[in-house]
């Protein structure tokens, strides 16, 4: 759980669910753009939480490379290749047009098209610059078991050499936006889950620039969907200041926290989602 001197570890794992009556199936989304340094990282992630729940829910892992001009198609697919001799349902794919709403949404209905019952099955949602814990679906699968539609966590920064200078400071003020009964007013498309029907009756993801996440959260709610905000699921994300995604999470922390002077204030504590 967060508190406002900073992020305190999960010290003991949810019980893998042992019967899944809401829950057959579980996609989860990465679009990846020049994150060769990264994604391998963010899949083995995937994998590690995939092997608590994989007894019981199928898991499909989908990677989209949108625009890459590095090796991180190569890098994914190799990577992604282990996870399918673990038994678990791999996908690349590759989205030539579009922003990173796009990359998301062409890889959930291209993952998910042909799934019958979306009332049964969750997709999530995270980013290759990050890494999931090992009991982030299993957080999610409870949520759905209880008759959530739509759920979101929040992010911490793990170190990357490029967040060690500000990344105490990040977690004072970040953990000050979180509320005391485990509540947040946060929506990071690297760690949120909804499910397939309701997905499908918001209309998606769609390219909005760096804000496919809130605008996906705001119309869930236009067509009568209250998400959770569950601050004990943690995704741990890159710290960087210089991004792969115009005006994206980086930008934020480069605007919050610049490289040569004192932070912004620019009222982050306060409850602003993003």
């Amino acid at each position: 759980m967060w508190a406002s001197t900073g992020y305190e570890p999960v010290v003991q794992m949810p019980t893998p669910p042992t019967m899944t009556p809401g829950v057959d199936r579980v996609g989860i989304v990465l679009p990846a753009r020049d994150e060769a340094e990264r994604v391998a990282d963010a899949i083995v992630a995937i994998g590690e939480a995939a092997r608590v729940v994989r007894a019981h829910v199928a898991v499909v892992v989908t990677v989209v490379d949108h625009g890459s001009t590095d090796r991180t198609g190569a890098i994914a697919r190799s990577a992604l290749a282990d996870l399918s001799e673990l038994g678990i349902t791999t996908r690349l794919m590759f989205a030539t047009r579009g922003g990173v709403g796009t990359a998301r949404h062409v890889g959930i209905t291209g993952m998910t098209g042909h799934w019958r019952r979306p009332d049964r099955a969750w997709v999530l949602s995270t980013d290759a610059d990050s890494r999931v814990r090992p009991d982030w679906i299993v957080r999610y699968i409870r949520h759905a078991e209880a008759g959530a539609l739509a759920v979101a966590g929040v992010v911490d920064l793990f170190d990357d050499g490029e967040s060690s200078d500000f990344r105490s400071r990040w977690r004072t003020d970040y953990g000050s936006s979180l509320f005391a009964d485990g509540t947040h007013p946060h929506a990071h498309a690297a760690n949120l889950g909804v499910r397939l029907d309701a997905y499908r009756g918001s209309g998606g993801f769609r390219d909005v620039g760096p804000a496919d996440d809130r605008d996906l959260w705001r119309r869930l709610r236009a067509g009568g969907v209250e998400p959770v905000a569950d601050s004990s699921i943690v995704v741990d994300t890159s710290g960087r200041r210089t991004g792969r995604v115009p005006a994206g999470f980086a930008t934020a922390l480069s605007t919050l926290y610049p490289l040569e002077r004192d932070p912004v204030d620019l009222g982050f504590a306060a409850g602003a989602a993003g």
